[in-house]
């Protein structure tokens, strides 16, 4: 969790890992400054680039999947909400686990684009990489549509929220 971005005196709290937003609620409490959401960045962006009623894949670990996160601001926003079925989603965890080992090869970008691939077969027309690792080895070119990596967006939305 990062706390800073001081500007004239007033703080931002930006927490850059999507399943620690479970606790957002908790974390709020706790401070006096305000909280910019990766979660609600991100939708943000699918709502300027898609659709309403759009079917958008979500990528992400069980924690984030298992909390509803990206479903609930998805379904909120008027989208609806799309994962991956049990297999991939078991080998996405596998895949994730490789990623933060240090693993960026070619195996497991080919098995997180697969997912993506098939989020779309299925209907989505974009997908969120909800995991800050996504983006480390899935790029918005590897997909025939959009992917709305959740770290770009918390990084556009605390540099507009900075000037």
């Amino acid at each position: 969790m990062a706390r800073g971005l001081q500007r004239q005196g007033a703080e931002l709290l930006v927490m850059p890992c999507n399943a620690a937003h479970a606790y957002r609620a908790d974390i709020q409490g706790a401070v006096d400054v305000p909280f910019l959401s990766m979660i609600e960045a991100t939708v943000m962006e699918i709502a300027a680039r898609l659709p309403p009623g759009a079917p958008v894949g979500i990528i992400a670990a069980d924690g984030c999947l298992a909390e509803d996160l990206y479903q609930s601001a998805l379904t909120r926003a008027g989208f609806t909400p799309l994962l991956p079925e049990p297999d991939a989603q078991a080998r996405f965890m596998a895949a994730l686990y490789r990623i933060k080992a240090g693993d960026l090869g070619k195996e497991v970008r080919a098995e997180v684009r697969g997912i993506g691939e098939q989020l779309l077969g299925r209907g989505a027309r974009g997908v969120v990489a909800g995991c800050t690792e996504v983006p480390l080895v899935l790029k918005d070119a590897d997909l025939a549509a959009p992917l709305f990596s959740s770290t770009a967006a918390l990084v556009r939305a605390t540099l507009k929220a900075a000037l």
